[in-house]
């Protein structure tokens, strides 16, 4: 019956003697508590395979969360997205407040991601609601600017040069969804609440490993929205003040 709910690779046996198994039982994963230290690395595999789960009875599986708040360490769950990207970045949603005017430490670390993601010949794009657009500007000038003139020269003279292809920055009207995309990771928040209760719209993760497809139609997206919301001036004026 468990089995047949959850699926065989789901179904763990564990056997505290040396009993055989049913025959009809085979394929299930057994782990003999006898042997105390195998059993738990054994478990502990087990365990970890199941977060590389993508399949039950034909079905692929997405982890949702119930809101924004609900990742376990939620804080770190969403800095992390900025924090572990190495190659693309691209965050789009309305206010983009919890990123772009937090508090004053969480923007700072936010912007030195960015800086580390195009100093590393990454890219990274923004796109907020055109009622925001002064948040950005901030961002970028009282934010961004003033880290990057902390640099040596070096360090500003090869961020100048990634700044122009590898940060976007702009405004979309109506985008009908929330999201993030980390390199092979997008998180998704619909926009399916009213204003009033954003905050507790749920939250999909989709992987590039399990959700090839999917994945896939979501970066081509949110590629297309941060390029064609760019406004090249936003970078550009914030080039202009960096020291030489």
């Amino acid at each position: 019956m468990f089995i047949g709910r959850h699926g065989e690779r789901r179904a763990i046996i564990c056997k505290d003697s040396p009993t055989s198994h049913a025959t009809d039982l085979n394929g299930l994963t057994y782990i003999d508590l006898q042997k105390r230290r195998a059993a738990k690395l054994n478990f502990l595999i087990w365990i970890d395979a199941l977060e590389n789960e993508d399949v039950v009875h034909g079905a692929k599986l997405v982890r949702c969360y119930s809101n924004k708040m609900a990742p376990p360490m939620s804080d770190s769950y969403w800095r992390g997205l900025s924090g572990n990207a190495k190659a693309e970045f691209i965050l789009v949603g309305n206010s983009n407040k919890s990123w772009l005017k937090r508090d004053t430490r969480a923007t700072a670390t936010f912007a030195s991601d960015i800086l580390r993601i195009i100093g590393d010949g990454g890219s990274a794009s923004i796109v907020s609601s055109p009622l925001f657009l002064s948040d950005l500007k901030t961002f970028l000038m009282e934010v961004i600017l003033p880290q990057i003139n902390r640099m040596k020269k070096p360090g500003r003279s090869q961020i100048k040069k990634a700044l122009s292809n590898g940060l976007k920055c702009g405004v979309a009207a109506s985008t009908n969804y929330r999201g993030v995309l980390s390199d092979q990771l997008f998180v998704l928040v619909p926009d399916l609440m009213s204003p009033d209760f954003v905050d507790d719209s749920i939250v999909f993760e989709l992987r590039h490993a399990r959700h090839p497809v999917e994945f896939g139609y979501y970066v081509q997206d949110m590629r297309r929205l941060a390029a064609t919301a760019s406004i090249p001036d936003l970078v550009e004026k914030m080039k202009s003040e960096i020291k030489t």
